[in-house]
């Protein structure tokens, strides 16, 4: 990472480590997590990382990029951090905001504080303790509490909380994946398993011989952040919570993207860009017959020359008119497919609900809401809207690698022509070296596992 580095970034990496062990009730987290926050800031100051994270584009309701400095950044120690976070809640106390004990801890009650104050002086609303934040309360002295968060700007402050708690840069692999079998590698197994998981007892099982005892244990006797790992490994997110998150983000696309075209249209260069996709559509579904799965796929045409596509819970498929265009838009396609069928956006949605859950009661009831009427769930789902959802590098190479293997189940003839068109164009927008801000590996790494599958298709 360069000696300039955005004190927003330092603070941010700060909060993360320190939150993560902390509850609703703001207790002061282990010693030993203090004592190990500034040995990671400094590490991460000291690395070779890449500045910025682009998967800050992605936010959305308003939720944009602070302002760099200029200044080089200085290590910042666990108590320096503390103290900042003090000053604040005790600026916001003199305000009339009703946070609890200035502890310098940044809990539920302070962030909720912070966010009411932003809303109220028209700031960008997100709850990270910042200097920026500190100065512009002890300027505006005479400012006083104005009353409750709108639902517009509490919603914002949820979503921002979400993304400060997830790790924007790309990661080589989620620490909920575990390591791949060489099965999993080539997917064999086009479609991952749908079937739900105990909720309640897969989280708990394993920490004790009895159940009960550990459901009746106080929150002080178990770790939270264990708990969350194990919940986000499980397979517990009812399909019916997936799908109605899927139709929320689908409408409101619908009624601001411009650049999605009308299936309706009377222009024939739609109407050919939709047969055209509706065809590919119907052959991977042709090629998935003999599997089940609980999606009803429905594709969408982005008015975008660019070779990019998009899959999103329940089922939606939106794919830009470029991609349309090449000869190996099958395989494209495929691989935004693949990320659904193999679960890696149901992942990646149950993580992110997971990273909002501040104490153990509240974790067991997010589990323990029926699959049938998952009405609570559905409720924090509809919360993430603007969240980033962000694929691993180990993902997405398992999408390319169900990308091949769906589209040779089509017994498509060209298939290996198709595979090499599909890496030039990558290697057309990507370098032969892995940024972190990037998800997606380097073509290098995604040309041998589709090759790796190729090979593997022609020998079975």
């Amino acid at each position: 990472m360069s000696k300039k580095m955005n004190w927003q970034r330092v603070l941010s990496l700060a909060l993360v480590v320190l939150l993560s062990g902390c509850s609703a009730n703001e207790k002061v987290p282990g010693q030993n997590l203090l004592n190990n926050l500034a040995e990671n800031i400094n590490s991460t100051i000291n690395g070779s990382a890449s500045d910025s994270a682009q998967g800050q584009d992605s936010l959305q309701n308003n939720l944009s990029e602070q302002p760099k400095e200029d200044a080089p950044a200085k290590p910042v120690s666990a108590e320096d951090f503390k103290q900042l976070i003090t000053k604040i809640q005790q600026q916001l106390t003199q305000k009339g905001y009703k946070l609890g004990k200035a502890d310098g801890i940044a809990g539920k009650n302070t962030r909720q504080a912070i966010c009411q104050y932003q809303a109220a002086q028209n700031l960008i609303i997100n709850p990270l303790p910042t200097q920026e934040l500190l100065d512009h309360l002890e300027s505006s002295s005479g400012v006083v509490n104005s009353g409750k968060i709108n639902k517009i700007a509490q919603h914002q402050c949820e979503v921002a909380h979400i993304n400060n708690l997830s790790n924007v840069n790309a990661v080589a692999m989620h620490t909920y994946e575990g390591t791949l079998t060489p099965d999993d590698l080539l997917c064999k197994q086009v479609v991952a398993p749908f079937e739900l998981e105990s909720n309640v007892q897969i989280l708990f099982s394993s920490l004790t011989d009895n159940l009960t005892n550990i459901i009746n244990r106080s929150e002080s006797e178990i770790r939270l952040d264990e708990l969350r790992e194990k919940a986000k490994r499980a397979n517990w997110l009812p399909i019916k919570a997936e799908m109605s998150y899927g139709q929320s983000i689908h409408e409101k696309r619908m009624e601001k993207d411009q650049n999605i075209l009308d299936r309706n249209s009377k222009r024939r260069d739609i109407q050919r860009l939709y047969k055209r996709g509706d065809q590919i559509l119907e052959e991977i579904r042709a090629s998935l017959a003999d599997e089940e799965y609980p999606y009803e796929f429905k594709l969408f045409v982005v008015n975008d020359r660019s070779l990019n596509a998009e899959a999103i819970p329940g089922g939606y498929l939106y794919v830009n008119s470029g991609v349309l265009r090449t000869e190996y838009a099958k395989l494209i396609i495929s691989h935004e497919l693949g990320h659904v069928l193999r679960r890696h956006t149901t992942k990646e949605m149950q993580a992110r609900l997971i990273d909002s859950v501040e104490t153990i009661d509240d974790l067991r009831k997010l589990l323990s809401a029926p699959s049938d009427a998952p009405e609570g769930i559905i409720e924090k789902v509809l919360a993430l809207r603007g969240a980033i959802i962000q694929y691993s590098q180990q993902q997405e190479l398992q999408a390319d690698a169900c990308a091949v293997r769906i589209t040779a189940l089509g017994q498509d003839p060209a298939l290996k022509e198709n595979i090499n068109g599909y890496i030039a164009g990558i290697k057309k927008n990507h370098s032969g070296v892995v940024k972190k801000t990037s998800t997606h590996p380097v073509y290098l790494d995604r040309e041998q596992r589709m090759l790796d599958v190729y090979e593997d298709v022609q020998k079975n």
